[in-house]
């Protein structure tokens, strides 16, 4: 009987902690009937530019030498994910608003102050990021903040 109490508390308490979690990194709400169009989009936009990216520019400036480059992995399915450069990000491209990508949670480590302000900068545009470009082997990424631009890994 005691044994059974607590995995009743721990399951209980696991569903709610699980919950806090979902809501505090920003899960969208369930779908809707408007949002098919955005799953459409969502999918073309995967499919063009499903692969593996690393970040060369950020408006147009090169990165600084010996700070580890951001980097991008598309999946044909629309899910998102790579590192800072400091840390690793996981996402979907959701076109259900005005933005390319929905939430995108990261792991908290610290790097160097040249790291950290590379960090902050590429998660900010990615945050921001309305649309994209793609042309051969180079991804540009623009929205409200600064334009991102990705070369394919080979």
């Amino acid at each position: 009987m005691r044994k059974t109490l607590m995995i009743m508390i721990t399951l209980v308490l696991a569903t709610a902690c699980g919950q806090e979690s979902t809501e505090r990194m920003g899960a969208a709400p369930p779908a809707s009937e408007d949002a098919e169009s955005g799953e459409d989009d969502m999918a073309a936009d995967a499919h063009d530019i499903a692969g593996d990216w690393v970040l060369v520019a950020i408006a147009g400036e090169p990165l600084e030498e010996g700070l580890k480059p951001p980097t991008l992995t598309v999946m044909p399915d629309g899910s998102v994910g790579g590192t800072t450069g400091v840390n690793r990000y996981s996402g979907r491209i959701d076109r259900t608003e005005d933005l390319l990508f929905g939430p995108m949670p990261t792991t908290m480590m610290a790097g160097t102050p040249e790291a950290m302000a590379l960090e902050n900068r590429f998660t900010a545009a990615m945050t921001t990021a309305t649309d994209y470009e793609l042309d051969g082997d180079t991804l540009t990424i623009t929205g409200e903040g600064e334009e991102l631009e990705f070369e394919r890994r080979s």
